[in-house]
């Protein structure tokens, strides 16, 4: 797929389970498990997508999913089914090399988002995935990486995160507005402060890559939050005007941890949103239709 100078490719970086619970907060059980029905432990399967640009010169990586630096435990805790191998690996399938990556957007620093942009050693030294990169991250959301509440601490890797900050050349952004010619960036604090939500756009298509805002198909429902956001209210309004922009000017939006769905449309449907595929999406390489 094409949009401006770029080609978009989704990147499939493995798999991870989380609980359903906290990923669908207040809506009850019943509902959600009818598109995403957990495991014995009450865990649903979640994918980690990644988003690969490339155009202008440019090779830029949204996102990297968890790569292999996770200790043991909590590998097994979420079932995590990914590892650096499988990052170079994802990225050499579009003949791209870990050294040609020239950007690199961290929509937020949790775990299953920022972890496969490193690896350890045989020393246990943390290596850049992609050392000649830029690191674009969000002002706030370093500050917030670094200083974590008790509430999500948990959600991020603070000695790993130091280290690589230090290891690569960092942009740190602090307002909206174009990163690259048709890239340009939206920031949202609903569900963690400071997190980027990517647009790729063009006067003929823009594809929004909403990350945690709307991190599955099943989340386009406003009242369908997770227990992860930390300030519920807020998620909602950004959301709302996210999908509502999305809706009527006829984005595409790819999500980055729905299993089955890469890529649709946002319609609106009463006072609600809803998703849709159309001849366009369908005709689109296999890569972002729908898993079987």
């Amino acid at each position: 797929m094409t949009i401006g100078p770029y080609c978009l490719d989704p990147l499939e970086f493995g798999r991870i389970r989380l609980d359903g619970g906290a990923m669908f907060g207040v809506v009850p059980r019943p509902l959600w498990q009818r598109t995403n029905p957990p495991d014995e432990r009450n865990r649903i399967a979640l994918a980690l997508r990644g988003l690969l640009l490339r155009g202008e010169g440019k090779i830029i990586v949204v996102d990297a999913g968890v790569g292999d630096s996770m200790p043991a435990k909590q590998r097994e805790l979420y079932a995590v089914e990914a590892s650096h191998q499988q990052v170079l690996a994802e990225l050499g399938r579009h003949g791209v090399a870990a050294e040609q990556v020239t950007h690199v957007l961290c929509t937020h620093l949790h775990f299953d988002h920022v972890a496969g942009f490193f690896r350890l050693d045989r020393e246990g030294t943390i290596r850049p995935t992609f050392p000649s990169a830029v690191h674009f991250i969000g002002s706030e959301q370093l500050h917030h990486a670094l200083e974590p509440t008790v509430r999500d601490r948990a959600s991020y890797l603070r000695a790993e995160l130091e280290a690589l900050i230090q290891a690569v050349e960092v942009h740190l952004v602090k307002n909206e507005g174009e990163l690259l010619p048709g890239l340009r960036v939206e920031l949202c604090d609903g569900h963690t402060p400071g997190q980027l939500v990517p647009i790729v756009h063009s006067a003929e298509r823009t594809l929004c890559y909403p990350s945690d805002l709307v991190p599955t198909t099943s989340h386009v429902r406003l009242a369908y939050t997770m227990g992860y956001d930390l300030w519920a209210q807020r998620l909602l309004e950004e959301k709302a005007g996210l999908l509502g922009r999305a809706a009527d000017e006829g984005w595409l939006c790819c999500f980055e941890h729905d299993p089955v769905t890469p890529l649709t449309r946002i319609v609106r449907e009463n006072d609600d949103f809803a998703i849709a595929l159309d001849e366009e999406l369908l005709a689109l390489g296999k890569e972002w239709h729908p898993r079987t």
